[in-house]
């Protein structure tokens, strides 16, 4: 009886150790569970946060490579604009015929007319012979009237004849009389200009004039003023010949054709 009971002890010890081995094994086993388990955690964490940053980072790359993207087409896109907006300005201008830049056409054509004027005048070289404008009288000594040269001159007045000349070139010398009938006109006073000499003889006015220099009547100027007195009524004609007129061309005197020069009588009441 006794040795059963021992063996029945020995089923026991045994069953407890047996339980206690599976007990360990267990924990063993759950523990080193865990620790895989904790360890494959941290292994993803790591994994998936090494993976962010690089998902982040090429984000951000490409985040800044479309911002220059960007910014280049923009650049170009003005850069384009402006070579359109200069070019539909140089067509528009073009179209427009330059309308709002003064053409080198119109340009030259001013130059040229001013050109033109300067060297019309500039050609006559020589001292510049003025002109003598008189008033007419506002009054009259009677109503009664002389045709001189076609212009009405009361009888008892003072009436003033101015001898002129226009040419375009540099006149020398010239030489001429203006002659009058004396039954109509009583010669009072002659006056010449700075360059030449007029005096009165009988029935007619004599001048001349003579200057190396050379004198200018480009714009006009005149030779003498002469006064007469209106003695009676009528007609008359003051008969003026201009003799000689002329020029220095290379150390010779030329004389001027008729059509290089023109004379004319005023007549001032």
């Amino acid at each position: 009886m006794q040795k059963k009971k021992l063996e029945k002890k020995d089923k026991v010890l045994l069953g407890v150790l047996a339980a206690l081995i599976v007990i360990v094994i267990a924990v063993g086993v759950f523990l080193i569970v865990k620790n895989t388990n904790s360890a494959n955690e941290q292994t993803n964490g790591i994994t998936s946060s090494a993976a962010s940053g690089e998902i982040n980072s090429s984000s951000q790359t490409s985040s800044n490579a479309d911002s220059k993207s960007s910014d280049k087409k923009s650049s170009d896109s003005k850069s384009n604009n402006s070579a359109v907006n200069s070019s539909s300005s140089a067509s528009d201008n073009s179209q427009n015929g330059g309308a709002n830049t003064p053409s080198n056409s119109s340009k030259k054509k001013t130059s040229s007319k001013a050109t033109s004027k300067t060297s019309s005048k500039a050609k006559v070289k020589g001292d510049k012979v003025k002109r003598v404008k008189p008033k007419d009288h506002t009054s009259h000594a009677t109503n009664k009237t002389l045709s001189v040269n076609g212009k009405s001159c009361y009888v008892g007045d003072t009436i003033t004849v101015v001898m002129n000349i226009t040419s375009n070139k540099s006149i020398v010398n010239y030489q001429g009389a203006l002659k009058f009938d004396d039954s109509y006109l009583k010669i009072k006073d002659v006056k010449s200009n700075e360059f030449g000499l007029a005096n009165a003889s009988g029935n007619e006015v004599m001048y001349n004039a003579s200057n190396l220099n050379g004198m200018n009547f480009s714009e006009t100027g005149t030779v003498f003023t002469a006064t007469f007195e209106v003695l009676k009524t009528g007609s008359t004609k003051l008969d003026n010949n201009l003799e000689i007129i002329s020029e220095l061309i290379d150390n010779n005197i030329k004389q001027l054709a008729p059509s290089e020069y023109k004379a004319t009588i005023e007549v001032y009441d």
